[in-house]
C-alpha cells in the first residue's frame, strides 16, 4: 500500500496517476502497467492477450484509444485557462479510462514530469508528459472505445469482448461474479 499526501479529488488525479506510477517503478517488476478508471470494468485477460498481438520496436509504448487534435476547452468541467495550458490544441494522447504502458513508458512519464507543468485533466496531461519525452510510442488500438449515445456510457471494445466505462460501483461485483475468464 502506498500514502500520499494529497486530497483524492478529481482535480488531483493527474497527481494521483503520477504517484501510483512512481509507487510501481519502485515496487513491482513488471512488464505492463494498466491505468484504468474506478468505474471501469475490464476484461484483463482479453486485453492481455491482445497487447502482445500489436507489434512495436518500442520499449515505451503507451496502448489504448489515441485522441488526436482536441481542442482545449476553455470553459466548464473540463476547462482550462490560458495561463494553465496555452495551447489551442492537446498533444496527441490516450484516452483515459483504460490505458496500458509498458515499464519503459512510466519511467519516460516520470522522467518527463521533472521538466513540464500538468493540468488536472489526467490523461491529457499524461500525453503531454509523453510527447514531451520523446520516447513514447502510442499504440492505437482499433475499436477500444466507442460511445454509446443513448445511456452516455463510453464501451471500451476489446473484440471479441468489451468492457464498459461508467459502471456505477454496485454493479462491478455483480460483473465480476458473472464472469469466469477473468
Amino acid at each position: 500500500m502506498a500514502v500520499f499526501n494529497f486530497l483524492d479529488t478529481y482535480k488531483n488525479l493527474t497527481i494521483k496517476t503520477l504517484c501510483s506510477l512512481h509507487f510501481v517503478n519502485i515496487a513491482y517488476d513488471t512488464k505492463y502497467v494498466y491505468k484504468i478508471d474506478d468505474d471501469t470494468f475490464p476484461k484483463l485477460k482479453t486485453i492481455l492477450t491482445l497487447i502482445p498481438s500489436f507489434k512495436t520496436n518500442s520499449t515505451n509504448v503507451m496502448f489504448g484509444h489515441v485522441m488526436k487534435n482536441v481542442t482545449v476547452l476553455r470553459k466548464g468541467r473540463w476547462g482550462l485557462s490560458y495561463e494553465e495550458l496555452p495551447n489551442k490544441i492537446f498533444l496527441d494522447y490516450v484516452e483515459g479510462p483504460l490505458y496500458i504502458l509498458t515499464m519503459g513508458a512510466v519511467k519516460s512519464l516520470l522522467n518527463a514530469n521533472v521538466h513540464v507543468p500538468l493540468t488536472f485533466i489526467e490523461d491529457a496531461s499524461m500525453g503531454i508528459l509523453a510527447n514531451k519525452s520523446g520516447q513514447i510510442e502510442f499504440v492505437d488500438i482499433p475499436k477500444w472505445t466507442k460511445m454509446d449515445p443513448k445511456k452516455k456510457t463510453t464501451l471500451l471494445w476489446c473484440a471479441p469482448h468489451y468492457s464498459t466505462h461508467k459502471v456505477p460501483a454496485r454493479f462491478i461485483p455483480k460483473l465480476w461474479g458473472n464472469c469466469s475468464d477473468f
